[in-house]
């Protein structure tokens, strides 16, 4: 696997990790999500986008942890706004953020595996 699928996965991931920090606009509105859910948003978004930045520089740990953010932050908190009544700008937050996350993980994370050295 090339440095180009990974440096491309981590930037999807990192995009990813921005659209979730951008829902801290949804504070605004009172009536969109609860404070809390909104802090968990954002701050797994912040750990996303720390997880691909180590990743853009090569590390497998960084890429490891903006994948696992990303998926804690897409099942947790983005598929149950599918499901209850939020607003569409939110909905379009989630779908791309989801869409990125599952590109992230299929250009970066056949990197996570480790290649075997050949036995001399």
């Amino acid at each position: 696997m090339t440095t180009d699928n990974l440096q491309r996965g981590s930037a999807a991931l990192a995009a990813a990790g921005a659209l979730n920090v951008c829902t801290v606009f949804s504070l605004v509105d009172p009536d969109d999500a609860p404070i809390g859910v909104v802090l968990a948003v954002v701050g797994l978004g912040v750990v996303t986008l720390a997880g691909a930045y180590a990743a853009w520089r090569g590390s497998r740990t960084g890429l490891l942890i903006a994948i696992v953010a990303a998926l804690v932050n897409a099942f947790a908190f983005g598929l149950p706004g599918w499901f209850l009544d939020a607003p569409p700008w939110i909905l379009a937050l989630v779908t791309t953020a989801f869409v990125l996350t599952i590109v992230g993980i299929v250009l970066a994370g056949p990197t996570l595996r480790r290649t075997r050295q050949p036995l001399a």
